[in-house]
């Protein structure tokens, strides 16, 4: 893969054309009611978080104002289908809105005195699963310690980034399934890095160590080759991030 140092405001890794950070960045924001209950809402400031902070404040805010933080899930509606004309539902419209939402919510339960969980509904569950993702250590040993160490603490579910395994998915595939055994699920995030051919090839050879499924293989605009990929490999194939943050659900090819 190439890499490259980001040439400005230390932005981090460039990985096929992708920009990843080299520290981590949030937008908060802050929403008072008029009774005086405060709720905060969080969301993704990674590259650009003016951009994410510019469209709350000049865009979204004047759509907000006046409202009742209780109706947070039809304001949701409502500022979604603002910018549809002009196609924005992804990108940094879609993190604005995010934290926006989240704030509301968390206002709406203040007022109301109860949890969110409560205003959805209830509580349905006590445990939720989950995985590790990304093992962000600088080395491959690193990685695979800090992966045993998730292990110990209960955790038997990882996700290696193809944007740190230096010695290629395959490598850091098997150096895993070595370090964390035969009952570990382990998952590739290949970052849109192959073309179906590419892609095909390297889930085949990461199968060979049981791998749990295969992420973002080829760019997500390649419907057709995403279809062919995942019928040419037997792990699930998933994508995301055609429409960032559109749904939290990844959808698996079989």
């Amino acid at each position: 893969g190439i890499r490259d140092r980001s040439p400005s405001r230390g932005l981090g890794d460039v990985y096929k054309r992708q920009v990843y950070l080299d520290r981590d960045r949030t937008v908060l924001v802050r929403v008072e009611t008029e009774s005086g209950a405060v709720g905060w809402g969080e969301t993704y400031g990674l590259a650009a978080p003016r951009a994410t902070t510019e469209i709350i404040s000049d865009l979204l805010s004047d759509f907000v104002i006046g409202r009742e933080a209780a109706d947070a899930a039809a304001i949701h509606s409502d500022l979604y289908d603002l910018m549809r004309v002009r196609g924005y539902f992804g990108g940094f419209y879609l993190d604005a809105l995010a934290a926006v939402d989240i704030a509301l919510w968390d206002a709406a339960g203040r007022e109301a005195g109860k949890s969110v969980a409560e205003l959805l509904g209830g509580r349905r569950r006590d445990t939720l699963p989950a995985y590790v993702s990304g093992l962000p250590k600088p080395t491959l040993v690193e990685r695979m310690e800090f992966a045993k160490r998730w292990q110990e603490k209960g955790f038997n579910s990882f996700k290696i980034a193809g944007t740190v395994a230096d010695d290629g998915n395959v490598t850091e595939v098997a150096a895993l399934r070595s370090a964390l055994g035969p009952d570990a699920l382990i998952a590739c995030d290949m970052h849109w890095a192959y073309d179906p051919d590419g892609a095909i090839k390297e889930i085949k050879a990461m199968e060979a160590h049981d791998l749990w499924f295969a992420e973002a293989p080829i760019e997500p605009e390649d419907i057709k080759g995403l279809a062919r990929v995942a019928q040419s490999v037997e792990t699930p194939v998933s994508y995301t991030h055609l429409r960032a943050h559109e749904t939290d659900s990844y959808l698996v090819w079989r």
